[in-house]
């Protein structure tokens, strides 16, 4: 591994999630015309279709297509640089899917139109009042900010997203394709790379994200215009009703090859090998105390950063909480490799040393990595509730009869649903968070996700796909059943 080796991979990495970015901008937008478009209950599955790869664990298709893609190239006679050519466009498919769904989430936090025609008109009328120095400028800032401030918000979100990516690449990675600085410095790591060398080459791509987290910040630093929550109207999408429909059918062959194929294609022999582990009481009990140990750590990192997010999100103070917020979301949205390379370097110190090979380490880790997602839980849920109606529903709490039963079930609908959906939604992205597991978690504890990454490279038993299959199923039927029951318990309990 050499230094020139890592820039390239870096560069090659920044231009393909840039590129992934600009694909997932107007894919996002018709989606977005074609969900408003829709009645109730067909806008709502319709969402669901557009956010589902968001729920679908990265290592899923990462270790159905590392077999597949070589099988494919074979098929077809590629010769190593053409394999090479194939996988990597496999995966960015893969990436463009899932960045369609991070973006299409996003889109409901983005500044809303505003009248742009007047403020530039009234810019262009001051142009012979105005020497060229100071026009020019100002128009091409009222044009970013009234235009394009939106997409080069999504679009910068997007491109860190992509670059940062490391599960489904590292698992994909044949013969060194797709191409991730995220899977090269993980080896490195892996293969002994002294800190300080670690450092200095981290700071590359640190750097470059710093560069666009610092544009990002710019845009949205400006005065905060109305969010896009309220429905486009039916007229938008009958005027790009072809379009539409050309990118919802592109939509559904990218939801086939990142959701159906990867679960179809292992679910028989998933089954198979569930029944072999069922059998063995030894490899059965090892497997639950691994998910037992994984979920706790989801539900207590999930917890702590939304709790986080909600008590600096609701502090006083405008730009005493953007700052606190900035400071906490930097992690974060710098990745989770990079996130924890810095909780390494942190807990190495002399005054927190004692902490490090504790569980410490690894919950700090998780919720710092998911407290971006915890922001953006928090600001749609503000931005989505009723007070009015949470008010109603809390008076009808205080009655003795069938309306306390009433009042349970508008709060659970109107608020508490909604927070312990969002809780579990953050739980199931920690639970899957492979950097963070394995970089932080202590020797002591060993983590299902972990041993899944590590197990994927080597073989494809049916051991290992039932292993696949309890720990994606074990999650979903958890939070399931603690969602009925503190489903029901709030009907009863107002």
């Amino acid at each position: 591994m050499t230094g020139g080796s890592l820039l390239a991979a870096i560069c090659w990495s920044f231009l393909r999630a840039t590129g992934i970015a600009a694909l997932a901008l107007p894919v996002v937008e018709l989606l977005w015309h074609a969900t408003a478009a829709e009645m109730r209950r067909t806008r709502i599955l319709l969402v669901c279709l557009v956010v589902a790869p968001l729920f679908i664990p990265e290592l899923l298709p990462g270790f159905h297509y590392r077999i597949s893609a070589s099988k494919w190239s074979a098929m077809m006679g590629l010769s190593a640089t053409g394999s090479g050519m194939a996988t990597e466009l496999l995966y960015l498919l893969l990436q463009l899917c899932r960045a369609v769904s991070t973006g299409f989430l996003l889109r409901f936090l983005l500044p809303g139109p505003v009248r742009r025609s007047t403020s530039l008109h009234s810019w262009q009328l001051l142009r012979t009042d105005l020497t060229p120095e100071r026009w020019f400028p100002g128009w091409i800032i009222l044009n970013i900010h009234l235009r394009y401030r939106p997409l080069l918000l999504l679009w910068g979100l997007l491109t860190l997203r992509s670059f940062q990516e490391f599960e489904t690449a590292a698992l994909m990675q044949i013969d060194q394709a797709p191409v991730s600085w995220t899977v090269w410095m993980f080896d490195a790591i892996a293969a002994g790379l002294q800190q300080a060398e670690v450092i200095q080459r981290v700071m590359i791509p640190v750097s470059l994200q710093g560069g666009l987290l610092i544009i990002l910040l710019m845009l949205v630093s400006g005065r905060r215009q109305q969010t896009w929550l309220q429905d486009s109207g039916p007229a938008v999408a009958r005027e790009k009703l072809a379009l539409t429909t050309t990118t919802l059918a592109g939509w559904v062959l990218l939801l086939i090859l990142y959701v159906v194929l990867p679960v179809t294609g292992n679910l028989l022999s998933g089954v198979s090998g569930l029944r072999w582990i069922l059998s063995s009481s030894g490899i059965l009990w090892r497997t639950l105390s691994q998910l037992g140990v994984s979920l706790a750590f989801g539900l207590s990192a999930s917890a702590g950063a939304l709790g986080t997010a909600a008590l600096v999100l609701n502090m006083s103070g405008r730009v005493r909480r953007r700052v606190l917020a900035w400071i906490l979301l930097l992690p974060g949205l710098s990745g989770p490799l990079c996130t924890a390379l810095f909780l390494q370097f942190l807990f190495q110190l002399p005054g927190l040393q004692a902490f490090w090979g504790t569980f410490v380490p690894l919950l700090a880790g998780l919720v710092l990595s998911s407290l971006p997602g915890a922001f953006l839980a928090v600001l749609l849920l503000q931005n989505r509730r009723n007070l009015s109606g949470v008010l109603t529903a809390e008076l009808l709490g205080g009655a003795q009869d069938h309306r306390r039963i009433v009042s349970g079930k508008l709060l659970w609908h109107l608020s508490d649903g909604r927070w312990l959906l969002a809780w579990l939604l953050l739980s199931q992205w920690c639970f899957w968070n492979v950097t963070i597991s394995s970089m932080l978690h202590p020797p002591s504890i060993e983590l299902v996700v972990t041993r899944l990454y590590n197990e994927m490279h080597f073989s494809r038993t049916e051991a290992l796909l039932g292993l696949t299959l309890l720990s994606s199923v074990t999650p979903c039927l958890v939070f399931a059943l603690l969602m009925l029951v503190l489903r029901v318990r709030r009907w009863l309990v107002p």
